[in-house]
């Protein structure tokens, strides 16, 4: 087993994504840790962002045509979209595993997990007529 070394840099790209429930960017990260670490660099938030997403401290959300999010909650759990300003909100619904026995049945297949996202628009772009 490959035994890890303290980051201290690691540990405070988990502890920003930990902070709020918001769903960030590896450069939301990297903007707002760049004030008081200078010489932190946007490399070293990718790199800690993969290891903390590749060993299942954070969840990173990829979505077709946009940039990966990196998540605190690590639950199986759906998303919900803003198709105007592109927020991320978590649902917070039952996660329906039967999705993935109907399609490996079907199919014959294997199935891990399934990603469902449902998109909206949300209550401040619905207010937002301009």
């Amino acid at each position: 087993m490959e035994r890890v070394r303290y980051s201290l840099q690691r540990e405070i790209v988990f502890d920003t994504i930990m902070s709020e429930r918001k769903h960030f960017t590896a450069d939301d990260i990297y903007a707002r840790l760049k004030v008081s670490h200078l010489k932190l660099s946007l490399g070293t938030v990718y790199r800690n962002l993969q290891y903390l997403s590749d060993t299942g401290r954070v969840r990173k959300i990829t979505l077709p045509n946009d940039i990966d999010r990196y998540d605190g909650n690590i639950d199986e759990h759906y998303h919900l979209i803003c198709t105007v300003c592109e927020s991320i909100t978590d649902l917070e619904i039952d996660y329906f595993n039967f999705i993935d026995e109907v399609v490996s049945s079907k199919y014959g297949l294997n199935i891990d997990n399934h990603n469902l996202v449902f998109y909206h628009k949300c209550p401040n772009c619905k207010g937002n007529k301009s």
